[in-house]
């Protein structure tokens, strides 16, 4: 076996091929190693890709979080707008009712001014109704 490779080598066919086997050794090991690179690429972008799909279902559980609390809020302003519009008209019903206690208590006010005048009118000029029947008695009413 030897002598094989010695007659293999002294031509200069052999050296080609023994130069193109070194070779090939040379570029399968440089890939083996650019493979071994690529696959611990592969391993460092898979373990950021899970760690982003983490984070974005951390960010969607937040964002589902802050709408309900919107939602909740929303509800809160619906309530309070809606006890607004109803203390709102309730003003106006109240408003329309002092202002109807206004007139009748300024009625009433000129009412009890009347009488009062009347009294006063009839104590400074007492005028019974057996007086008016009587001729002797002037009656001085006042109109």
């Amino acid at each position: 076996m030897l002598e094989k490779i010695k007659n293999g080598l002294g031509v200069p066919a052999g050296w080609m091929y023994f130069i193109l086997v070194v070779c090939l050794l040379y570029i399968i090991t440089q890939n083996g190693n650019k493979v071994d690179n690529l696959q611990a690429d592969l391993d460092s972008v898979n373990t950021e890709i899970s760690t982003l799909e983490t984070t974005l279902e951390a960010a969607a559980n937040e964002i589902a979080v802050r709408d309900d609390a919107i939602a909740g809020m929303e509800s809160d302003s619906a309530a309070a707008n809606a006890r607004l519009n109803d203390s709102d008209s309730l003003r106006g019903e109240l408003e329309m009712e002092v202002a109807d206690l206004q007139g009748r208590l300024s009625a009433s006010a000129s009412a009890l001014d009347a009488s009062s005048s009347a009294l006063n009118d009839a104590i400074a000029n007492p005028v019974c109704s057996a007086c008016l029947e009587c001729p002797a008695v002037e009656p001085t009413a006042t109109e």
